[in-house]
This record gives structure tokens, sequence and C-alpha cells, in this order.
């Protein structure tokens, strides 16, 4: 009898312990069905992200929430894929700036190798205590790094600070957090793909806006070298006949007053067909080669400066001298540039100033030719680049100059734009990128 419940005592111990297991057991599978659903729930809201950098944004925020941290950053591939060098961050000091880290280098390759997130004394166990990638982690207080993996490549690095509640991680987190972190890496290639082919629709876009403009220019120069040759017939039997004119009326004086006005009016308009077919006709130009700026700038403004010195009009410069060669064509530089020039001188009256500068900004040159004249009244501004467009009197300009100089700077990758100035006088403000 006592044997007999010595058995059931044992039986009933033993089915208590498997009970007890069966329930850590059910436990951690309650705990994983959540964990699971969890990520299937970020993973389904974070796909419908498509920019890529407002996603890394989203999962930095969702990762850190998720660990408790108030820290974490981000590094992926950018246009070197074996290369993590776009960097975004929650929490931290900027760290956009950070220098990129090498496909290659230890920390990417004990990632890709264990497929899991690892902790910061885990890889101080694999890596030596001063490597690169252990400083780097200390400096900014990082204790978790996950990689992001596609076709056994690593895109990319998820860093997690500190718990905020300064508890330690454990197992389960970094298991959940790699399952996470694992499922996003798709995302983010997702993300990526969107990028590269909405960036590939814009560079379509802009050829077949080329191309129309390429093949709208054609035709306009077609046209004007028909119009120019009808035109020019008719002008060189008109100049012949004058001549002869000229000829015999040398003794009547007001004939030849009358005979010299046509001829201007005759150069006018020889001016304006050249001007149209210089606009509208390919021309054999010079090839683009390492220009310095600053140089054709200063050459320009001294063609100019006696004559502003006569009309009693202050040129002053603010050129930066520094480093400024970009692949250019000079002549048309300096036609643009002398063309900005006289503009300034035709609109600033006796006594007024026109300032040129130069600076470089966010990779470019900015060269502007501002004056103190009477400005640009601000319904013709979105005109003053129109062809034969001028608000010049008339015979004093064919309205073509503005028109060649914004097909110049086009032509360099630029562009050009007018303004007003608050204190009076108009502004030309020119932008070339140095690369």
């Amino acid at each position: 009898m006592e044997e007999q419940k010595d058995v059931l005592g044992r039986l009933e111990a033993a089915v208590e312990k498997k009970l007890q297991e069966l329930g850590g057991v059910n436990s951690r599978l309650q705990r994983k069905i959540f964990d699971l659903h969890a990520i299937f729930e970020i993973t389904r809201q974070l796909n419908s992200i498509l920019e890529l950098e407002k996603l890394l944004d989203a999962i930095l925020l969702v990762a850190s929430e998720q660990a408790g941290s108030a820290t974490a950053a981000m590094v992926i591939t950018s246009s070197n894929p074996e290369e993590l060098s776009f960097w975004r961050s929650r929490g931290l000091i900027s760290v956009e700036n950070l220098p990129p880290l090498s496909g290659n280098s230890h920390l990417a390759e004990t990632l890709l190798r264990k497929k899991r997130g690892i902790t910061l004394s885990e890889l101080e166990q694999i890596l030596p205590a001063d490597s690169k990638e252990v400083c780097f982690l200390k400096s900014l207080r990082l204790e978790l790094c996950f990689p992001l993996t596609s076709r056994e490549k690593i895109i990319g690095i998820l860093f997690l600070g500190p718990r905020s509640s300064k508890g330690k991680y454990q197992a389960l987190d970094l298991e959940f957090l790699s399952t996470l972190v694992n499922n996003l890496a798709v995302t983010v290639e997702n993300a990526r793909l969107y990028q590269s082919i909405k960036t590939a629709n814009l560079e379509v876009q802009r050829a077949q806006v080329q191309l129309a403009e390429k093949e709208k220019l054609a035709a306009l120069g077609e046209l004007a070298a028909s119009l120019a040759h009808e035109i020019n017939n008719p002008l060189g039997i008109i100049k012949n006949y004058l001549a002869l004119l000229q000829q015999e009326s040398h003794k009547n004086q007001s004939s030849l007053e009358y005979i010299e006005i046509i001829k201007d009016e005759l150069r006018r308009v020889a001016n304006i067909i050249q001007e149209l077919l210089n606009l509208y006709q390919p021309q054999k130009k010079e090839e683009f080669k390492p220009t310095d700026v600053v140089s054709v700038l200063h050459e320009s403004l001294d063609l100019l400066e006696s004559d502003l010195e006569e009309r009693h009009i202050t040129l002053e410069r603010k050129i930066d001298g520094s480093a400024s060669v970009i692949s250019a064509r000079e002549e048309e530089l300096k036609q643009v540039f002398l063309n900005l020039l006289m503009n300034s001188r035709d609109f600033t009256p006796p006594g007024g100033k026109i300032n040129v500068s130069l600076i470089q900004r966010n990779g470019n040159l900015e060269i502007e030719f501002s004056d103190s004249g009477i400005g640009i009244p601000e319904s013709d501004l979105k005109k003053i680049f129109v062809p034969f467009f001028t608000t010049k009197e008339k015979g004093k300009g064919t309205g073509l100059g503005l028109s060649i100089c914004r097909r110049i700077i086009q032509e360099h990758q630029g562009n050009i734009e007018a303004r007003n100035l608050k204190g009076g006088g108009a502004s030309f403000l020119i932008r070339l990128p140095l690369n």
C-alpha cells in the first residue's frame, strides 16, 4: 500500500512537472504568436511607406519603441553597393556626416555570418577591444546591432542604444528584434526599388522634354534659316541700290541723311536676322574644357570698366578668388557676362552703381549682376527671357540677348533668374554647377 502511494506520488510529481513545462512552452508559444502578429502588423504598415527616408525614420521609431530604447541609428548602402554610407538616426546627435562602413568590415561580416542581432559585449568577444567598430559603438553608446540582408549580402545595419529602463536585453528581445529586422530588410529593398524606378521615370521624362525641345529648336532653326534666306535676298538688292543712290545724291545733304537712316535700319534688320540664327540654328561650338570662371569674369568686366567710368557709373566687384574652375566654353561665358553687364549699364543712371559678385554655395558657382537702376516691371519678369521681348526703347534692343544668355547657361547645366531688389534696381543671378 505504501509502495503504491509512493508510485502515485512520483507520478503526480512527474505530471505536475510536465504540466509546468507545458505551461512554460505554452507561454513561450503564446509570446511567439503575439510577437509574430506584432511583426506582421508592423511590416504591413511599413510596407505602405515608399519614400526611403520616411521609411528609415519609421523603422527607427518602431524598433526603438519595441526595444524600449531612446536612441537608434541605421545605415544602408547607397550608390556604392559595397559601402554602407546612408545614415539616419533617432535620439542621437546627427549621424548623417559619419564616415561610411565597408560592406566587408569585421562588423558586417560577423553580422552576415550570424544572421541575427548581436550585443556589444558579444562583439567585444569576437573583435579586438580596440577595433574601429567596437570604439564606434561605444562612442555613440549603442548596445545592439542587427543586419539587414538581401540575397546573401548585407544592405544595412540597425543599431540600438541601451534600454531607457536600464534593464538588460533578454534573449527573447534579441530574437523578436532579429525577426522584425529580417522582415523589414525586404521592405527597405522595396522602397529602394521604388526610388530607383521613380528616378528612372524622371530621367525618361526629362529626356522626353529635352528631345521635344531639340525637335522644336531644330524646326525653328530651319524656319530661321529659311526666313533669313528670303529676307537677305531683298536686303542685298536694297543695299546695292542705296549705294547707287548715295553716289548720285552726294550733293543733296538731306537725301544723304535719309539714306544713312535707311542704312542704319537695314543694319538693324541684318543684326536681328543674325541673332535669330544664333539662337535657333545649331552652330559648330568649341569643346567644353576646364575654365577659370573668376578669370573670365574679370576679363569681361575690364572690357567695359572705362565705358562705365565715362557714364559715371561705379562698378563694384565682390569676387571670391578661390577654386572656380569648371568645364565650360570660355567665349560663351564671356558673351553672357558682357551681355548682362551691358544690360545693367543701359538701365543704370549716371551716379548709379553696378555690383558683380561671385561666391561658392551648395556645390554651385553663383554669379550675380545687380544694379541701382529702375528695375523690371513685375508684369515683365516672367517674360524677360522670352525671345524678342525687350523693355528697352524701340531700336535699342532686339530682345534676343537674354534668351541667348539663358540658352548658354542651360547648356552649361546651370540656370539664370531675374528679380527686383527691395531698395530698387534689378538682379540677374547665374548658378553654374562646380561638378
